[in-house]
């Protein structure tokens, strides 16, 4: 089973395409809905393509693993086949280290996750001069994951940006929100997340940011599944609080088995 993709079972490939109506002045833009992935039996990740809004092909991710199934290198390819970039992990007691270069194989960022056991304590990105870009750490009460808090940093080293979140009792996000350096609101939103009986996200609450904390829109999300259990359709309704109007997404996935 993998995850991330939301996928169970002897998946070989998947494919998911997100519709939208947008300007073709927006048509080459990267859609981070839409990709193909390509598994292993055991369920990894062996080949990602990504689209653009437009369904052009936008680029390749190729993924190599260890022999206890850690991912060890990435590498990108564009839609041409020139070489985007490139990505090394290497693993040692409690850190995962990882170095990305671009495609003359110069070093453009590197980091480190830090663990205590199978828990993540931090996770954290430098710039090739080694200086802070994001510092991520996580909270947890007993075995479960309870907060995450983020910091983002300007390149002189000036935190700009908080990105706070609560997890639910089964781990997953429950409300996220950004703030200011100084604690204040960042202005982009507050959100509260809830999930139906199979784990996947059903409902996205928009939640006022400055003063009385009511929701000012929501998303909510339906499936439609295939005879394994695995989701081929996913529709989206999005509502503002004082507005019948719904608007509507729909992606789709064709998913082919081992």
């Amino acid at each position: 089973m993998n995850e991330a993709l939301e996928v169970k079972g002897s998946v070989r490939k998947l494919e998911q395409k997100r519709k939208r109506d947008l300007p073709d002045s927006l048509q080459h833009i990267f859609d981070f809905g839409s990709f193909d992935a390509e598994l292993s039996p055991s369920g990894h990740l062996l080949l990602e393509t990504s689209y653009t809004y437009g369904g052009f092909l936008y680029r390749h991710t190729h993924y190599e693993y260890d022999e206890a199934g850690r991912v060890v290198r990435t590498a990108s390819v564009g839609a041409t086949g020139e070489t985007l970039g490139s990505s090394e992990l290497t693993y040692a007691e409690s850190k995962c280290i990882w170095v990305n270069r671009d495609p003359l194989g110069i070093l453009s960022s590197h980091g480190v996750d830090d663990y205590s056991g199978k828990h993540l304590l931090s996770t954290a990105t430098f710039d090739r001069e080694n200086k802070p870009k994001r510092v991520k750490t996580f909270e947890y009460s007993g075995d479960r994951l309870v907060k995450s808090d983020s910091l983002y940093y300007l390149p002189d080293g000036t935190v700009y940006e908080h990105c706070l979140s609560d997890y639910d009792s089964a781990g997953r996000i429950h409300k996220t929100y950004r703030l200011k350096a100084d604690g204040s609101p960042l202005g982009d939103g507050k959100y509260l997340y809830e999930y139906n009986q199979e784990g996947r996200r059903s409902k996205t609450w928009t939640l006022n940011e400055f003063g009385e904390e009511i929701a000012t829109s929501v998303t909510i999300y339906e499936y439609v599944d295939d005879e394994i259990g695995n989701w081929i359709e996913r529709h989206e309704y999005h509502m503002w609080r004082d507005d019948s109007y719904r608007s509507k997404h729909l992606t789709t996935r064709t998913l082919t088995y081992y």
